[in-house]
């Protein structure tokens, strides 16, 4: 008997494989699932891990910059006032509130730069201000030294690091030779502070150098920067203590990092690990969820950062979703595999597998609504579908609010430039949207808050596509950035303060260097007739015309000398608060006429015409007689100066509004509009070149104002612009003693008060030339716009033997060389017009045939070592600095014209 069944009780093989078909295909979907889950989970983390490390390394950027403007602010205050005493610095750092506002630094210091010989010197200077064992050290033999100076706060720790000579270790050399090359900000690599005094507690260190230059201007050149180096103000850190400082309040942190000296992550160049700081231990065989490693530049310094995940960085709940939907993926197979034969079980696992699916959803909504970061979820038409809880803490408002807001009709957004980002995300793009300023109060329906509710928002837009790629939904992330923004609006403020400052100090230092020239040759010019004649009379014996006009010139310029020492002495009792009144009932009309009477000599000789008209009803104030006439004198003498020759100079005294109105006016060269706001500030002159035509030290309209004032008075200029001439307005009230005059104690007018304008020059009348002398035979140009000099200096070359020719102008002797060919030529510097560094230029650019060989000797008022500098480089072969000893005159000329051998 055939045994064999038939075909159709056979199994079939595809019926009997299809069961674990269906298993494969199921578990298959299952691993494809369960890796979506966890890849999406790890790309969240991912992204959840980038933005920390983002805050992270904004922080740092944000707090060193802080502590760089700082510092920046520091070189201003020494290159204002450069002479810096410790009470001063102290106060300056204490003002900084480095405990609240700067967590972390060590201090704030500034080491000097001393030449091997200045040590002992900065030694003394230290010890005078109270540091009685301030030493420099280490002890050697070094080129330069740069010891601390200063370093506060001053506790225990700072006053160990005093006297150190931070140059002397090769770390620190190379940050100070960074920062004095280039003038810019340098750190230094990692370093043991010498303030590490407790060796239980030692930490990596670091420090900032920021150069300071003496002088106004910051050097071009490093050359020109070396010169200049007066030294580096700098803050040490102790790296623990600064990075703790930042982060130490932060909480929950869900990263790590570690900090290295360097491009590489070497053990030697390790600076901060926070995991370590934090008093923790790291575990054994970890291995960080996610990490990253940075390069980040800090004061011409690179350090390099690596980023990783704390142990106990949580991988969020999708992530644990993945061993459910596999072992559930799993245990759907084998339903399926066996649901021939248990289709009732079957269909029960499939229900509790819908509601594992179900509690995925919700445990996904959970995730977003818990999320820190605040999330908006758009339709694809603009209107809002979801927000979650951190967005409404941004915003402060509830979700309520919105009710049909549509992003894509913001009009704010337009406004700010957002709008094109946005489409974009719409449009299915990755998009990320700049910093911007946001008024909520405009941007959403109903909001309502108390406080201020503008702040700075940055964004970032995601698509969410469905399975054919059509944009289903927007996801919207936004992150607060307003501390971020206000830090770095608080660095660019401390940035223009340092500027302010820097252009303030080198105004300063402009107008004293001008003053203090302008100084000088005002008063060694007449100084020079003055001892001149005076060594004429004493040494030989002149004829009874020459002594009249010798005297005549010494009393001449010693008048005008006092004129500008009274001025001085006026300043000083000004500034002092020593300058007082002797007030008595004073009629204006006799102070006027009498100043009036004082400057109308001068006004002849110029060939100005002067006219005084007075009103009898505003005569009597109470005031100083003595000073209201210096006031009137003051302006009426300035008036007549600065008037040309046809010219006419008013007086007016006036009654308005129960005050005296003192007006006086000219038709001379006028104030430009740019000055007049600065026409009565102490040392200010229009014109401050060595060319100027009129002499003077810039003080006379300012002590002016200041006599008006206190008789309780105004003074005001106009001018309608230069060659329009120019008013100067003084109101008095009468009747009554002004406010706040004193009497007692009152000081003499000060000698320009009353004194009559310089009586005309004499004629010259040159001395006879004996046969013999030094210069016996020797043509002398003479070139020299003061009158009395030039007689002066006439009557000295005669004496020696030279045949003179006079010159008072540049053009005139110009003109006068090129005709006499003279063996000398001797030219003032400071004179109007052209001055005596053009006119040289001039002859030296002449053939050797029309004189542009002619020796030269420069003989000016400027003496300062620039001057005799400038005087070779124009062409002159002698500087000879005004008051000029006769002796010595004719002895350097003598030598100029070979006619003695040169000094070794």
């Amino acid at each position: 008997m055939d045994s064999t069944p038939p075909a159709e009780s056979r199994p079939n093989p595809r019926a009997r494989a299809a069961p674990y078909l269906v298993l494969a295909v199921m578990l298959a979907l299952t691993a494809a699932v369960a890796y979506y889950v966890r890849a999406a989970a790890r790309a969240q983390n991912r992204l959840r891990f980038e933005n920390a490390v983002q805050r992270t390394e904004d922080d740092i950027r944000a707090r060193l910059g802080a502590y760089l403007a700082m510092l920046r602010a520091g070189t201003g205050m020494f290159a204002s006032h450069p002479e810096v005493s410790t009470e001063e610095f102290e106060v300056f750092v204490r003002r900084l509130d480095l405990g609240r506002e700067y967590p972390g630094i060590q201090g704030v210091g500034f080491a000097r730069r001393a030449r091997s010989g200045e040590v002992e010197s900065v030694v003394a200077g230290a010890r005078a201000r109270g540091l009685a064992d301030y030493r420099v050290w280490p002890e050697g033999a070094r080129a330069d030294f740069f010891p601390i100076l200063f370093l506060e706060p001053r506790d225990e720790r700072n006053r160990a690091a005093l006297g150190y000579d931070m140059y002397s270790e090769p770390v620190r050399r190379e940050a100070m030779r960074r920062a004095a090359d280039t003038g810019q900000p340098a750190a230094s690599g990692r370093v043991e502070l010498v303030q590490e005094i407790d060796p239980s507690n030692v930490q990596a260190g670091f420090l900032i150098y920021v150069p300071v230059y003496r002088g106004a201007v910051e050097p071009e050149t490093v050359e020109a920067r070396w010169e200049s180096l007066a030294g580096f103000v700098y803050s040490p850190f102790r790296a623990d203590d600064l990075l703790v400082g930042i982060f130490g309040y932060e909480p929950n942190p869900i990263v790590d990092f570690a900090v290295y000296d360097g491009e590489a992550q070497s053990p030697a160049g390790l600076l901060h690990r926070s995991d370590r700081a934090r008093g923790g231990a790291s575990a054994k065989n970890f291995e960080p969820t996610f990490a990253e490693t940075r390069a980040f530049r800090v004061a011409g310094r690179t350090w390099t950062i690596h980023y990783f995940t704390r142990p106990d960085f949580d991988p969020g709940p999708s992530h644990r979703l993945v061993p459910f939907i596999a072992a559930g993926g799993a245990f759907l197979s084998l339903l399926f595999f066996f649901g021939s034969r248990a289709q009732a079980r079957a269909r029960a696992e499939a229900e509790r597998a819908a509601a594992a699916l179900l509690d995925s959803e919700t445990r996904f909504r959970t995730v977003v609504e818990q999320s820190p970061v605040s999330i908006q979820i758009f339709a694809p038409d603009g209107r809002t579908i979801r927000v979650n809880r951190a967005w409404e803490e941004l915003w402060g408002v509830s979700r309520e609010v919105l009710g049909d807001y549509n992003v894509l009709e913001d009009p704010q957004l337009e406004e700010k430039g957002a709008a094109p980002y946005i489409r974009r995300g719409f449009a299915g793009e990755v998009a990320a949207v700049p910093p911007i300023l946001y008024d909520p109060e405009q941007t959403i329906p109903g909001l309502s808050r108390n406080e201020d509710p503008r702040r700075w928002v940055g964004a970032v837009i995601y698509p969410v596509r469905d399975t054919e790629g059509r944009v289903r939904e927007v996801v919207l992330m936004h992150e607060d950035i307003t501390e971020r923004k206000e830090a770095e609006q608080e660095r660019e403020r401390l940035l223009l303060r340092e500027q302010q400052l820097r252009t303030e100090a080198e105004t300063a230092n402009r107008l004293k260097d001008e003053f203090l020239a302008t100084l000088s040759h005002e008063l060694r010019t007449p100084l020079t007739s003055v001892l001149g004649w005076a060594k004429l009379l004493r040494s030989e014996q002149l004829d009874q015309k020459t002594t009249a006009r010798a005297v005549e010139a010494i009393v001449r310029n010693a008048e005008a000398q006092t004129r500008l020492v009274n001025d001085l002495l006026d300043v000083s009792r000004i500034v002092t608060g020593k300058l007082r009144l002797q007030v008595s009932p004073v009629g204006l009309a006799s102070v006027v006429e009498a100043a009036a009477e004082g400057v109308r000599p001068a006004a002849q000789a110029r060939g100005v015409r002067l006219s005084v008209s007075l009103d009898p009803r505003a005569d009597e104030v109470a005031g100083d007689a003595d000073r209201l006439q210096q006031v009137v004198w003051n302006l009426l003498s300035n008036a007549v100066k600065f008037t040309p020759g046809g010219g006419q100079v008013e007086v007016t005294l006036a009654r308005s509004d129960g005050h005296a109105e003192i007006r006086v006016s000219d038709t001379g060269q006028g104030i430009a509009r740019e000055f007049l706001p600065h026409v009565f500030d102490r040392f200010r002159q229009a014109d401050q070149q060595i060319t100027r035509e009129h002499g003077g030290l810039g003080l006379g309209l300012s002590i002016a104002r200041h006599l008006v004032e206190l008789h309780g008075g105004t003074i005001r200029a106009e001018s309608e612009g230069p060659g329009r001439g120019s008013t100067f307005v003084v109101n008095l009230p009468l009747s009554s003693p002004p406010p706040g005059a004193l009497t007692g104690d009152g000081h003499a007018p000060a000698a320009g008060a009353q004194s009559a304008a310089p009586r005309p020059w004499p004629a010259p009348s040159p001395a006879p030339s004996p046969a013999t002398g030094p210069l016996a035979g020797l043509s002398v140009l003479l070139a020299e716009d003061d009158e009395d000099s030039l007689a002066f200096l006439s009557a000295v070359l005669e004496r020696a033997g030279a045949r003179v020719a006079r010159a008072r102008s540049t053009r005139e002797g110009f003109e006068k060389l090129k005709l006499l060919r003279p063996d000398l030529l001797v030219s003032d510097i400071g004179m109007a017009g052209a001055d005596g560094y053009e006119f040289i230029r001039r002859v030296r650019a002449l053939p050797a045939a029309e004189g542009g060989e002619t020796p030269a000797a420069a003989l000016t008022a400027y003496a300062r070592p620039e001057d005799r500098e400038e005087a070779a480089r124009a062409g002159f072969q002698e500087h000879i600095p005004k008051p000029v000893e006769p002796a010595a005159l004719v002895s350097r000329l003598a030598r100029l014209a070979g006619r003695e051998p040169e000094e070794k």
